[in-house]
């Protein structure tokens, strides 16, 4: 071989040597830092066994039915339940195992207190406890003193009783209802009695004799301190109230609430320790209110429980169970009249779960697809605001052209819908919402007579109200969305109405009275206090109270009307509130400083001291005193331009679009991208009490906001065709569009926000 040949097949043969020398190296390396981060993952693994990443348990307790015939059964309870279960391994995903359910005869007193006892045992620091009751509520004589001296009750949650046992009991105070005297002596004689007795502070007590008898805030108090010394994120939700009433209709939803039980209780004498309780207390409504049941879909739920699991359903790892509340109350007072109002206390601040779950994203996926594929079942329901007729494509971003496969949502369930199919998919496919059906179906009205002399003045209010385009007759209380009660109350000399029973929801009627028509809640509340109307002129009567429907329903639409769910809107508007300023005095420091207006402005030939500036969004409802001037500015912060529309909902039902003006033409609405606008034009002068509601309206096309106006209304649908925005906002108006299909509106076409007052003297 040459040598040339000979040295250069050497130096090939060295670089290979070289060559895999540095590779053993590499793989020795490599090796070794493989043996270290297994031996540093199997250090953090024993240290995590030590600290296990924190776990979430729930106690869900629902009672429908008591066992006998002394409480009204409940409709919803055992309903709440099943939904909280539903949404606590969903969205949230706790395991099923770690869930404990109580439902009717399982929920005695000692089950529920052995369950307590269990989250003791079981919890360890850091872990997540959530406790849900759904069931009456009633109250007792506080025996230990642990109460106000004005009050001197305590509350309670009516565990399951078997009604046969407790009147057989051998208590001699077995009967619920005794002593038949005023609720404030009976509980002196209760003390009294109870002295004589001499009972021990401390009794022995059979689980026999516990579970005749109701469960005492002070025995929640204790069990929540027992939980609170295991784990500081405890939270308890009550939805029920102390006192329910008798309703008039066998139909008619009812309260959670039951009679004060008179028997003094076999531990009201326990004394309670006054321990902090960390995390959060939630009841559904103050000690002097009725927690209501509320129907949706066919499916009754308890009012508050409806709405505080929709907002769980939409909640983000980021919010706090502060703004939870917010928003659940917001939704209750929307649909309750201010009839309602959740309590909170505790520590609002700490994130939902830790924030310990997924974030939701526009993209919802395909649980399930027929064999045949022309249906399927999605991950979001209407506590995400599923609405039927809703059309959701494909989310593919590969497909060029506009051809999207579609589905039809044609049934929806609280946590999942089901759809008709255009095109092909398959599970896991995502979806995003194309286009969206908005409600519009008219609310349901029950009319009765407690008389049978005043039923053809029912005959005639039915006729009257349905006229009216925002309603419908039913014959069914339990389904309807208000109540129209015809009585002939009776005062006693006091001018005080005369009830049959002390827990009845109306007075009783007589004969030699005049004729009035309240309007209610399907549970027989009173919606408003002033909306008890005078029919001694039928005629007169029947217009103020049709006049009254036709206000609450537009208040009612237009307050609830919302954009498609999900969407945030890339629009602002943000509210300036000013107050009178005499010239020459100091210019106070805001609260909040506007970039966009000066400190002082004058219209309507007074001088106006900025005081702050607020901006739009729901739940968020803000306080404003009376005698104050709003303004007015938009942000725009999407790239593209929005027409900008607003108007103002007032208490008294009236509805007043007021930007842009009447004069100005349609271009003088819009808002370029990324653009900031300074309304001028207008101001707001707030000089009543009630509350006031402030609505943006920005549109990709122009559109008629005038059509809110009954003359504008008429005038321009007979111009004109409407199109389907312009449509849905007449018919939230109260306008009549019955037998029009609205059809469902781009997602992407328009979007609302609004600003809502609590306006004070």
């Amino acid at each position: 071989m040459e040598p040339e040949r000979m040295g250069e097949k050497q130096m090939k043969i060295s670089c290979l040597l070289n060559f895999k020398v540095k590779s053993v190296v590499f793989w020795l390396c490599f090796l070794f830092l493989l043996f270290s981060r297994y031996e540093a993952a199997k250090a953090l693994g024993e240290s995590e066994n030590l600290s296990p990443a924190p776990k979430k348990y729930a106690l869900l307790i629902g009672i429908d039915k008591y066992g006998g015939e002394e409480f009204k059964p409940l409709q919803g309870a055992k309903n709440d339940v099943e939904l909280m279960k539903a949404i606590l391994t969903g969205h949230f995903h706790c395991k099923s195992e770690d869930i404990t359910v109580l439902t009717d005869e399982q929920a005695t007193h000692t089950a529920i207190k052995a369950a307590f006892q269990k989250l003791s045992d079981t919890v360890k620091k850091g872990d997540f406890v959530y406790i849900h009751y759904s069931g009456h509520g009633s109250y007792t004589c506080d025996l230990n003193g642990d109460e106000s001296p004005n009050w001197r009750k305590d509350s309670t949650w009516v565990s399951y009783k078997d009604f046969a046992i407790v009147q057989s009991d051998q208590n001699p105070h077995s009967d619920r209802s005794l002593p038949p005297a005023s609720p404030g002596k009976d509980c002196a004689e209760i003390r009294e009695l109870q002295k004589k007795e001499s009972l021990s502070p401390s009794p022995p007590v059979s689980p026999e004799l516990l579970n005749n008898y109701d469960i005492l805030d002070d025995e929640i108090h204790s069990w929540l301190s027992s939980l609170g010394q295991k784990t500081e994120h405890v939270i308890f939700v009550s939805d029920s109230c102390h006192s329910g009433t008798v309703t008039r209709g066998e139909a008619a939803l009812a309260t959670r609430g039951v009679p004060m039980d008179f028997r003094p209780h076999p531990l009201g004498m326990v004394p309670v320790q006054n321990i902090f309780l960390p995390g959060l207390r939630i009841t559904a409504c103050r000690d002097n209110e009725k927690a209501s049941e509320y129907r949706k879909e066919d499916k009754i739920h308890g009012l508050f429980t409806w709405f505080w699991t929709q907002s769980l359903e939409q909640a983000r790892p980021d919010e706090t169970w502060g703004n939870l509340y917010k928003r659940t109350c917001a939704k209750v007072r929307q649909y309750a009249g201010g009839r309602q109002h959740p309590q909170i206390e505790g520590e609002q601040k700490r994130l939902i779960f830790g924030g310990s779950f997924a974030d939701r994203t526009a993209a919802i996926p395909i649980r399930y697809v027929s064999h045949d594929g022309l249906t399927a079942k999605i991950d979001a329901g209407s506590l995400l605001g599923v609405t039927r007729g809703s059309v959701y494509r494909k989310a593919d971003i590969r497909t060029k052209n506009k051809e999207y496969p579609t589905i039809e949502i044609t049934r929806t369930y609280p946590t999942w819908s089901q759809g008709r199919i255009r095109g092909t998919f398959k599970v896991g496919d995502l979806l995003l919402l194309e286009h969206y059906q908005h409600k519009a179906d008219p609310m349901k009205i029950f009319v009765r007579a407690d008389l049978k002399e005043d039923q053809l003045l029912a005959d005639k209010i039915k006729k009257a109200v349905s006229t009216l385009p925002a309603y419908e007759i039913t014959e069914n209380q339990g389904k309807s969305d208000f109540v129209i009660q015809i009585l002939r109350p009776e005062k006693d000399n006091h001018n005080q109405y005369v009830y049959s029973k002390e827990n009845d929801s109306l007075p009783r009627s007589c004969a030699d009275q005049n004729p009035e028509c309240w309007i209610l809640t399907p549970d027989e509340a009173l919606y408003q206090e002033k909306l008890k109307i005078s029919m001694a002129d039928d005629d007169k009567g029947t217009k103020v109270l049709c006049d009254n429907l036709a206000k609450i329903a537009r208040v009612k639409n237009l307050v609830s009307l919302s954009s498609a769910p999900g969407q945030i809107s890339p629009v602002q508007l943000s509210i300036t509130i000013w107050r009178k300023s005499e010239p020459g005095n100091p210019v106070e420091k805001v609260q909040e400083t506007s970039s966009i207006w000066p400190e002082r402005i004058e219209a309507g030939g007074i001088l106006w001291q900025q005081e702050r500036t607020v901006t739009a969004r729901e739940p968020e409802q803000f306080d404003l005193k009376a005698d104050r001037l709003l303004t007015f500015s938009i942000h725009n912060t999407s790239d593209k331009a929005f027409f900008i529309y607003l108007l103002n909902i007032t208490s008294d039902g009236e509805i007043v679009p007021f930007y842009p003006t009447p004069y100005q033409n349609k271009e003088y609405a819009k808002v370029e991208a990324n653009g900031i606008r300074k309304v001028e034009e207008v101001t707001l002068w707030i000089d009543q009490p009630g509350y006031e509601y402030i609505r943006l309206i920005a549109t990709l096309e122009p559109i008629d906001i005038y059509v809110l106006e009954q003359k504008g209304y008429r005038k321009r649908s007979e111009e004109r065709k409407l199109n389907p925005l312009e449509a849905l906002l007449s018919t939230k108006a109260g306008h009549s569009l019955r037998g029009r299909n609205l059809g469902p509106i781009s997602t992407a076409a328009w979007t609302t926000v609004l600003g809502a007052f609590r306006v004070t003297p």
